[in-house]
């Protein structure tokens, strides 16, 4: 596709490969150009840049929420490493139940895609 500037409109002209005859290729101009004034294009730009900045901040928030959620999996796990090694080291005698630690991870995780509508 190519574009360009005439007498203050912008000119569209599509062409089409059809292949090659003695190693040159054979370019086609198609028939219908588009034919768009400047402020139609400005306007038309502007709407991408719109519609391109509600998907980036929809991007950053839900990045967002995803580091939300991994820095309280890290903190719980940390938390959890920690009491199990002070167990060991003082021998409290207070085992760690990691089935039941998986499940609150499981229950916090469905609580998270419940509130913020998310599909993990």
């Amino acid at each position: 596709m190519k574009w360009g500037i005439y007498g203050g409109y912008s000119v569209t002209v599509n062409t089409i490969d059809c292949g090659s005859v003695n190693g040159s290729s054979i370019l086609l101009s198609h028939p219908k150009l588009c034919v768009m004034d400047e402020n139609e294009k400005i306007e038309e730009l502007e709407g991408l840049i719109v519609d391109l900045k509600f998907d980036l901040k929809k991007s950053k928030d839900k990045e967002l929420i995803y580091l939300d959620i991994l820095s309280n999996i890290d903190n719980s796990l940390k938390v959890l490493f920690k009491r199990e090694q002070e167990n060991e080291r003082f021998n409290l005698g207070d085992d760690v139940n990691y089935r039941e630690c998986i499940e609150n991870l499981k229950s916090a995780l469905d609580e998270y895609k419940r509130v913020y509508k998310l599909q993990l």
